[in-house]
């Protein structure tokens, strides 16, 4: 079986962190087990120069992996970059996972958009369940979109289950 995912979008310092931190924090509140995945545009770093794993990736490693007690974590550098549901179904024990990016993936999303709509303007997304903006103006969305204030969390985890089928 497949994991649930739902999207949190939106360009660069609009709030997704926070909002997917808010969602995270309430579907735990409701008894949920939830992962995360983050998209990061940039080349992220998980260890450093001269840590043993740095060291075995130097020597060659194609996947180091690191643990200790109560927690562990995997690095690779595949040949081509994974697909989305390639990262997806690494994902077990969870009820769902909220993923932050990844813009032009079809996982159904919430969109997080300035009161111009720019976001829409500019990129083609599909799968949109609703936008959250942080605002109170009216914000040009495509018709038939939802429109909501980012801190109503109570309303956007309904939102994710109900479109998750986990309600």
């Amino acid at each position: 079986m497949s994991v649930k995912a739902f999207a949190v979008v939106g360009y660069k310092k609009t709030g997704k962190t926070t909002l997917v931190c808010r969602l995270v924090a309430e579907l735990k509140n409701r008894g949920y087990k939830v992962g995360t995945l983050k998209h990061d545009a940039h080349d992220f770093r998980m260890d450093f120069e001269g840590s043993d794993t740095y060291k075995h990736r130097q020597a060659g490693a194609d996947v180091v992996a690191i643990a200790s007690s109560g927690k562990w974590t995997v690095q690779a550098w595949p040949e081509e970059p994974p697909t989305l549901e390639e990262m997806l179904s690494r994902f077990e024990g969870v009820d769902l996972v909220l993923v932050e990016g990844f813009k032009q993936g079809n996982l159904p999303k919430i969109v997080i958009a300035d009161e111009q709509g720019a976001i829409f303007q500019n990129e083609r997304l599909d799968n949109v369940v609703a936008v959250a903006m942080k605002g109170s103006g009216d914000l040009v969305a495509p018709p038939g979109i939802p429109v909501y204030h980012r801190d109503d969390i109570g309303l956007f985890v309904e939102l994710i289950l109900t479109t998750l089928a986990l309600k």
